[in-house]
């Protein structure tokens, strides 16, 4: 959190050091970041068609999934490298304490979602604590 956000924060009687800052991704997680990126863009455009039909949205473009996927946008889907520059920099620009992925969206296979739950607690987690030294 920063400067303008903590003062309102501690403007209405909250301890600044107690301030607790988290974010949640659409994200999967893969050995390889090309096949994980090429498996799971059919699918995830798929659900976005899905929720966008009912809410007046264009089609779901490539361009839309690449653009999030990279270093300003608000997908994590690639691999353990990856993944852990994008956290650390997300935890550099906002101060978290705190970060979720959701990697359920558009139905990606239990193989898939078992890998990708695995890389993140076998390997992103504890680089991105060694990283931030907690």
């Amino acid at each position: 959190m920063q400067g303008a956000q903590l003062n309102v924060y501690s403007s209405h009687g909250h301890d600044k050091s107690k301030v607790e800052v988290g974010v949640h991704m659409h994200a999967l997680f893969g050995e390889n970041s090309s096949e994980v990126v090429d498996y799971y863009y059919p699918l995830y455009s798929a659900q976005m068609n899905r929720i966008g039909k009912s809410r007046g949205w264009a089609p779901y473009q490539r361009n839309q999934f690449d653009a999030g996927r990279n270093s300003g946008g608000a997908l994590i889907i690639g691999d353990v490298n990856e993944s852990v520059e994008k956290i650390l920099a997300m935890e550099e620009t906002f101060g978290l304490t705190r970060f979720s992925a959701h990697m359920d969206v558009g139905g990606p296979s239990h193989t898939a979602l078992m890998k990708s739950i695995e890389l993140f607690g076998s390997k992103i987690a504890p680089k991105v604590r060694e990283a931030l030294k907690k």
